[in-house]
C-alpha cells in the first residue's frame, strides 16, 4: 500500500497532504522561536490517517476526533484518504456522521457503500495478498 494523498470534504480542515516516495515526517515549525510546537496539529493529522484507514470511532479510540467532533469542528466532513495497491488506484471516504460506513472505490469509479468491518477484511486481503 503506498499511501498518495489525504484530505478532507470541504477542504477548510486542513489543506490536502500529498505523501512523497519513501519516508513522509511529519513535523511542525516555530513561527518566532518562543512558540511551542504543542497543539499544532500533528497528532491530529495521525488521527485523520488512523480514521481514514477504518479506525473505531469513539470516546476510548480517538480522544481528539471526538472532542473536535463534540465541539462541532470536524462535523459535516468527509476524510479522504487516495493510496495505490499494486499499481491500482483507490480510494477511502468516511464521515464523521456515520462512521460505520465508508466509500470505497478503485480506479477512480463511484464509490461503493461498505460497513467498515466488512472493508477492513476486503482491505487486508488486498494488501497482503501475493
Amino acid at each position: 500500500m503506498i499511501l498518495k494523498r489525504l484530505y478532507t470534504e470541504p477542504t477548510e480542515l486542513f489543506p490536502a497532504v500529498v505523501f512523497k516516495p519513501g519516508l513522509n515526517f511529519i513535523y511542525g515549525i516555530k513561527d518566532k522561536p518562543d512558540d511551542t510546537l504543542n497543539g499544532i496539529g500533528k497528532s491530529l493529522f495521525l488521527d485523520f490517517l488512523d480514521f481514514a484507514l477504518l479506525s473505531f470511532f469513539n470516546h476510548s479510540a480517538n480522544t481528539r476526533l471526538n472532542r473536535a467532533y463534540r465541539k462541532n469542528i470536524i462535523t459535516n466532513h468527509r476524510v479522504v484518504l487516495e493510496f495505490e495497491i499494486n499499481n491500482t488506484p483507490y480510494s477511502i471516504s468516511r464521515s464523521f456522521e456515520d462512521p460505520d460506513i465508508a466509500y470505497f472505490s478503485r480506479k477512480n469509479k463511484h464509490g461503493e457503500k461498505k460497513g467498515i468491518l466488512d472493508l477492513r477484511k476486503q482491505l487486508t486481503k488486498y494488501v497482503f495478498s501475493r
